[in-house]
């Protein structure tokens, strides 16, 4: 059972969100194969993706500091995620490849990246994304954290409006390896 050493934290309209602590093999197996249909599609286009690797890239990523994972559940079937974490002023510029982040980052107590959002294509257009992601933001500022930032494609419109409707700037300042995508910041989580 996926919800073991794991917390439901909301319930709404058929859906639950969990935060996760505890990664047990069937909830990886379940997050992986949903991350790997996700990126799959357009904008993305992203087929170089394994179960196992996106796996281990979860296990990673739970052990940054202050890291967030939440995942929406359709009964026992994941149909969307979220994870972030917080990162320091250089961390945040090297990711976007230089001290661009420096001017915006100068004053805050903490800085939040948040890496992940997906929702199956069957759920979607039903404000999973804005609630896995106000949910996630919601985690961050309870550890202290101010400030979040991430990236997405300009050709992600559905992402890119989400964004704009919580809150985040587009700072079209592309990434440095993916020029298709740009980094977007919210101030005051």
């Amino acid at each position: 059972m996926i919800v073991e050493g794991n917390r439901i934290i909301r319930k709404t309209n058929g859906f639950s969100v969990m935060e996760v602590n505890d990664f047990n093999d069937s909830l990886l197996e379940k997050i992986a194969k949903l991350y790997c249909e996700i990126w799959k599609e357009p904008p993305w286009n992203e087929d170089n993706w394994t179960i196992e690797g996106v796996k281990n890239d979860v296990l990673s990523q739970a052990k940054n500091y202050n890291s967030v994972f939440l995942i929406a559940l359709k009964g026992e079937e994941v149909v969307g995620f979220t994870w972030g974490y917080e990162v320091g002023r250089d961390s945040a510029s090297q990711m976007c490849g230089g001290d661009h982040f420096s001017r915006y980052f100068k004053n805050c107590q903490g800085i939040f990246y948040i890496d992940e959002l997906g929702i199956s294509a069957k759920c979607r257009i039903k404000g999973l994304g804005k609630l896995l992601s106000l949910i996630c933001l919601e985690r961050a500022r309870k550890k202290g954290i101010s400030v979040s930032f991430l990236r997405t494609s300009v050709n992600a419109g559905a992402a890119r409006c989400l964004y704009k409707k919580i809150g985040f700037k587009d700072l079209s300042l592309p990434d440095p390896i993916y020029k298709d995508r740009t980094y977007w910041v919210k101030e005051d989580i």
